[in-house]
């Protein structure tokens, strides 16, 4: 159960009460009292769901590991909310936008994907992206010029990519050794847009990186 303090707090049943049935593995939901939303994605329900149980099997590290990527997807949502806000360049920002429409789609895959495990979509903290989001959010209160800020994004970007390249690739792989052709099937919709966006942040980043060195100069 969740706490309140010293005190233990049922948490009522419903779609979102967070438990695994069959897997050995339980999780709770918390609610982020001081907004009602969830202070780290786009989820309107607020909830936060956290592996509380031992991983005793290959489906329940799987079912941990899609549930930490799907945390991970809302958290990116977030982040390219923000970027794409404060972004100048017309170009970057187009792409930022497009790639927040297809985050979008990868979290409704995933949720199609956790359906066809036959769960409810759980999320587990995920602290790698986390850790990229904090490190945004500590550079974007610096002052810095318009076009270091956007070389900045690219390569926070393609960090990003390339996180979410390796986690999609790994899933994908378990997925097809355990026997559930669908969910690879989705995960791989996904891959192919990280992948894509990845190969984009890094031509539009050394175009940029080759301009500013011709304006500087050696």
């Amino acid at each position: 159960m969740p706490r309140v303090g010293s005190q233990s707090v049922p948490v009522p049943a419903g779609p979102n009460s967070c438990r695994r049935g069959g897997s050995g593995v339980e999780a709770r939901c918390g609610s982020r009292a001081s907004s009602g939303r969830d202070e780290v994605g786009d989820n309107p329900e607020g909830d936060t769901i956290m592996a509380t149980q031992a991983i005793r099997s290959p489906q329940d590290l799987f079912v941990h590991e899609l549930a930490t990527t799907y945390d991970a997807e809302q958290r990116i949502l977030q982040m390219l909310n923000q970027t794409a806000g404060m972004e100048q360049n017309a170009q970057v920002k187009q792409a930022l936008e497009h790639h927040r429409q297809e985050t979008q789609q990868q979290i409704q895959n995933l949720e199609q994907a956790f359906q066809a495990l036959g769960i409810p979509p759980q999320r587990v903290p995920c602290y790698a992206v986390e850790g990229l989001h904090q490190d945004h959010q500590q550079f974007a209160q610096q002052s810095v010029p318009a076009n270091l800020m956007t070389l900045y994004h690219l390569g926070a970007a393609a960090k990003t990519e390339h996180y979410e390249v390796a986690t999609y690739q790994g899933l994908i792989e378990r997925a097809k050794r355990m026997g559930h052709p669908q969910v690879a099937q989705l995960l791989q919709e996904n891959l192919r847009h990280e992948q894509e966006m990845a190969r984009k942040v890094e031509q539009m980043e050394q175009q940029l990186g080759q301009q500013m060195s011709q304006q500087t100069g050696p």
